[in-house]
C-alpha cells in the first residue's frame, strides 16, 4: 500500500461494506481529503483557555486553534459526474502540546444507500520543523436496504510525514518519507492489517486569487511530486482540492 500524502489530512479511504462490494461504484470512505481536511485558523495552535498561543503550526496547514471549523463538499461539477453529494464539517477539536486533533464529520446522499455518515479523528504534532501527520481513527456506519453495516480504519504512521515545513513559503520545497500501518475491520469480519511506506516531494507555487462559496483567497498551488493537488492560503489552510474535488465553504 502506497497512502499518497494529502493535506490535512487527506487520505481517500475506500468504501468497506461488509459482505458484498458497494453499489454503483465505489465510494470513498469519508474526507480522508481528509481530507483535507482543510481547517480555518490563524499560524498558530493556540489552547482554549485565553492562555495565548502554543506551539507554532506552520501557516498553510490550516490547524487553528480549538473549535475553528469550516464546511467542505464536492464541487458541483463532481456531484453531477459522481451522481451523488457529500457533505462534512472539519473542525480543531484539541490542543495538547505540540499535539493537534482535528474531528471531521460527514454524509453521503447517495441513491443506493438510506444512510451513510463517518467520523474520522486525525493527530498532527507541530514542532520546530514543521507539521507532522501522526495518523487516523474512521468510523463509518451506513445502511442499504434496511440493514446497517460499520466499518473501523486506522492508520498509524511509525515514521510520520512532514505536511508543511516551519516557514514554507513561495518557491519552497521539501522531500518526506512515511511508513505504517492500515488496520480495517467491518461488521461481518476481524481486523485486517496492512503494512505501507513511500515518499514524496511538495512544493509551493506562486498561483493568485481563487474564489470559492468561503471567500476569495490569495493562494499558492501545492504540487506533490509535481502534480498539482489543490490551492492553499496562509491563513484558511487548503482552500480546494484539485484531485478530490473538494471545495471549502461557509467558514
Amino acid at each position: 500500500m502506497n497512502a499518497r500524502p494529502l493535506l490535512v489530512p487527506f487520505v481517500l479511504l475506500g468504501l468497506a461494506c461488509a459482505g458484498g462490494k458497494p453499489p454503483d461504484g465505489d465510494l470513498p470512505g469519508g474526507n480522508g481529503d481528509g481530507n483535507g481536511d482543510g481547517n480555518g485558523g490563524d499560524d498558530s495552535v493556540t489552547d482554549d483557555s485565553g492562555g495565548g498561543p502554543g506551539r507554532l503550526c506552520p501557516a498553510y496547514t490550516g490547524l487553528g486553534y480549538e473549535g475553528r471549523s469550516w464546511e467542505w463538499s464536492y464541487t458541483p461539477e463532481f456531484e453531477d459526474e459522481l451522481g451523488y453529494s457529500s457533505t462534512w464539517t472539519v473542525q480543531t477539536q484539541s490542543v495538547d502540546g505540540d499535539r493537534v486533533t482535528t474531528r471531521s464529520v460527514g454524509e453521503i446522499d447517495h441513491p443506493s444507500y438510506q444512510r451513510y455518515e463517518w467520523t474520522i479523528l486525525s493527530t498532527y504534532r507541530c514542532d520546530d520543523d514543521g507539521a507532522w501527520f501522526l495518523g487516523f481513527s474512521q468510523e463509518t456506519d451506513y445502511r442499504i436496504e434496511g440493514t446497517d453495516y460499520w466499518a473501523n480504519t486506522t492508520i498509524t504512521y511509525t515514521e510520520p510525514y512532514l505536511v508543511m515545513p516551519a516557514g514554507a513559503g513561495e518557491g519552497d520545497s521539501w522531500t518526506s518519507t512515511y511508513a505504517g500501518m492500515s488496520t480495517t475491520e467491518t461488521g461481518s469480519s476481524g481486523p485486517t492489517s496492512q503494512d505501507f511506506e513511500g515518499g514524496y516531494t511538495g512544493s509551493l507555487h506562486a498561483h493568485g486569487d481563487v474564489t470559492v462559496p468561503a471567500g476569495t483567497f490569495q493562494v499558492l498551488e501545492i504540487r506533490y511530486d509535481g502534480e498539482p493537488s489543490g490551492w492553499v492560503d496562509s491563513d484558511a489552510g487548503s482552500v480546494q482540492s484539485v484531485s478530490s474535488h473538494l471545495v471549502a465553504y461557509s467558514p
